[in-house]
């Protein structure tokens, strides 16, 4: 799959995707956040109110890895566990209003970290490049 040559697609956006991931390690470290913690909230924020299960689908993640994180994101005060009205076998995860201003921050950070990324790239190219990302995470699906 993977050839030696430097430039084939696969390595490229391997490498891409490592530096972004210490890149935002590094900005998100004041907080004493993970990635997958600040992807859990920016999804309770769009979708407030999903199941555990949900959650743990969006963040690739399984049952166990999924209680954990739950567990510490309710340990920092970020968010919170509420069985479901019509079925309590359900479970459904929350986000407390603690954890707003620090999504706000987190917000300015992705702003950051993509004008870094993208620079030198115009608007157009931008919007042509997400594009093309979106087709390739499609047929990858």
């Amino acid at each position: 799959m993977f050839d030696s040559d430097e430039q084939a697609i696969a390595v490229v956006l391997h490498d891409v995707a490592n530096r972004l991931k210490v890149l935002i390690d590094k900005k998100v470290q004041p907080y004493k956040l993970t990635r997958i913690k600040w992807l859990a909230l920016s999804l309770l924020e769009k979708r407030n109110g999903m199941t555990q299960t949900e959650l743990a689908h969006e963040l690739g993640v399984d049952g166990s890895a999924i209680a954990r994180l739950v567990r510490r994101m309710e340990d920092r005060n970020f968010i919170y566990r509420k069985g479901d009205e019509k079925d309590r076998r359900i479970v459904r995860v929350y986000i407390k209003e603690e954890a707003r201003p620090v999504l706000e921050d987190l917000k300015a950070i992705s702003n950051d970290v993509s004008t870094e990324a993208l620079r030198g790239l115009n608007a157009k190219e931008q919007e042509e490049f997400l594009n093309l990302l979106l087709v390739i995470r499609k047929n990858l699906v």
